[in-house]
């Protein structure tokens, strides 16, 4: 009996450790869904710059140019820098000021501003507040970046004589 006894309390204690275990193990996948999910993307989806926006080489859509002309960016005026943030991407506030630093040596900038968090929006004000480049805020902003499907941010684009001819999602100030 105390064998049979035995080998039962050995089962129930390696049943109780597997499902602790099972349980840690769900709970862990569960945090990894919710911060990819927090990242912008949804478990489905993956991110790639060259499906990410328009492609390189192709025409800007007419409505996009419509939506820049209404923020005050002329149209074959040059090359033409836009950079798209969202206050509601960590990176994007993080490296804000590091990107307007290294865009403001370029010959035209606009910084595309969207979302509503209420910090990270007060945080890119302020920053915008003492640049010399055009911004544009939503609903503008979403305007243009819909119109690009562009999803990531932060992501730039680079438009000359009405292409897109460069675009990076910039993980630092560099691209």
């Amino acid at each position: 009996m105390t064998w049979t006894y035995l080998l039962g309390t050995l089962a129930v204690v390696l049943l109780v450790g597997l499902t602790v275990l099972l349980a840690a193990l769900i709970r862990h996948v569960g945090a990894l869904q919710l911060a990819v999910e927090a990242g912008g993307m949804s478990s489905g989806e993956s991110f790639d710059v060259d499906t990410d926006g328009p492609a390189v080489g192709s025409q800007v859509p007419e409505s996009t140019l419509d939506l820049l002309y209404e923020g005050g960016i002329g149209p074959n005026q040059g090359v033409l820098v836009a950079v798209f943030l969202s206050t509601s991407c960590v990176p994007c506030t993080e490296r804000a000021s590091e990107i307007v630093s290294r865009c403001q040596g370029l010959d035209r900038t606009i910084f595309l501003v969207s979302g509503g968090t209420p910090e990270g929006l007060e945080r890119l004000r302020n920053l915008f507040a003492t640049v010399d480049s055009s911004v544009l805020y939503d609903p503008q902003a979403r305007e243009i970046v819909n119109s690009l499907d562009v999803k990531s941010t932060p992501f730039a684009f680079r438009i000359s004589e009405n292409k897109i001819t460069g675009k990076a999602y910039l993980r630092s100030a560099d691209g």
